[in-house]
């Protein structure tokens, strides 16, 4: 019978000679860890080489699905760095490490490397058609009299007018887009930067922003946001709960909490909003009596709101009135039952003192009459 591997427990690299924890080798998809660890069989592959992929992704019997592999390289295989986009130092493993757990999911967990060949056929096909198409595209082109240079700027940016089409159609103008790109970053999408935007208003709309500090610490609440998105939509929930963790510890570290949203001020603390309540209601008068004067008005005020509006907002109010009166009548009639039997107890026939002293004097006539008969037949005798 095997032995179940704990997370913690150590095991040996076949490639390295090293020993790492469990966790830091890939698992089959019995859940069996690999005899090489995560970093060995990271270095073994060619992101641009396909060729190089096969050998592990057959050795965890997952299938190499190309459109599914070339999204996570989009995704990982460059990051930001100093408003840059740079090469990622752990592509290899960040990728291939995503592409494994991709394929736990329902709808990926069936197929086994054998399956790898339809993945591959179908997505050669599909690039044939879009290479076929860019290539009738350009003949078109050509024919209406573009050159090469030409023809190609138009197929990948288009004409003016479908330009002008597709702006109207798109959530952000180009402008909006270099704007937020300038702002966010340029790594994500479209849908993406108006999430962004849409989440940073939102947040500024609920709190008091008010210095660098808090507007550094949004930017950077706003940007976990996303990623934990990104992360939720591929599974990596490994990922989403150490995202969450430091969004909390963030939110936390700004102060952004319930009492510090911003709330709207019923009273007047200013004279130009006390002119402007008198444009707006007409004459204010001179002796102005409808408002409380003093803490003990106040809270026979708010005790009169909370129970009228205990009443009018609770439409179940008179069947809890009734429920409660009829408890109290059946309780009431418990009582009146208990001191019923009580009586009845008082209406039974008892021995009285009276009786009990003549009961006990008969009797001790009678033993001192016994003892004196005794006495006579002795003399007698």
């Amino acid at each position: 019978m095997a032995t179940t591997l704990l997370e913690t427990d150590k095991i040996s690299c076949e490639r390295c000679g090293r020993e790492f924890k469990v966790k830091d080798f890939y698992k089959d998809k019995n859940g069996n860890p690999m005899k090489k660890c995560k970093k060995c069989m990271a270095s073994m592959i060619d992101l641009n080489s396909y060729s190089t992929i096969l050998p592990v992704l057959k050795e965890i019997n997952i299938p190499y699905i190309p459109a599914e592999f070339e999204s996570l390289k989009e995704r990982y295989l460059f990051t930001e760095k100093n408003g840059q986009l740079v090469r990622n130092p752990n592509a290899n493993q960040t990728i291939l490490g995503k592409y494994i757990g991709k394929m736990k999911l329902l709808q990926f967990k069936d197929y086994n490397y054998e399956d790898t060949p339809k993945f591959v056929e179908a997505f050669e096909d599909k690039k044939s058609e879009q290479e076929e198409e860019v290539k009738k595209q350009i003949d078109e082109l050509l024919a209406e009299g573009y050159n090469i240079e030409s023809a190609l700027a138009l197929i990948l940016h288009g004409k003016d007018e479908e330009e002008k089409n597709e702006e109207d159609d798109a959530l952000l103008t180009r402008a909006q887009i270099k704007e937020l790109k300038i702002k966010w970053g340029s790594s994500y999408t479209e849908e993406e930067l108006l999430q962004l935007e849409t989440f940073y208003k939102e947040m500024h709309d609920s709190y008091e922003i008010v210095t660098a500090s808090h507007e550094d610490y949004l930017k950077k609440i706003v940007r976990l946001s996303i990623r934990i998105d990104q992360a939720i939509e591929i599974a990596d929930y490994e990922a989403v709960g150490k995202l969450s963790s430091n969004y909390d510890k963030f939110m936390k570290s700004a102060k952004f909490t319930a009492s510090q949203k911003k709330e709207e001020e019923a009273y007047i603390d200013s004279f130009s909003e006390m002119s402007r309540l008198a444009e707006e209601v007409g004459f204010i008068p001179v002796y102005h009596t409808n408002e409380p004067q003093d803490i003990v008005d106040v809270t026979l005020r708010d005790l009169n709101n909370y129970t009228k509006n205990l009443i009018e907002k609770e439409p179940g109010l008179a069947t809890l009135i009734e429920q409660a009166f009829e408890a109290i009548k059946q309780e009431e009639e418990k009582d009146r039952m208990a001191e019923d039997e009580d009586d009845s107890l008082f209406d039974k026939d008892f021995i009285t003192d009276e009786d009990y002293f003549k009961d006990a004097e008969i009797l001790t006539e009678d033993q001192w009459g016994d003892e004196a008969d005794g006495d006579n037949d002795d003399n007698k005798d």
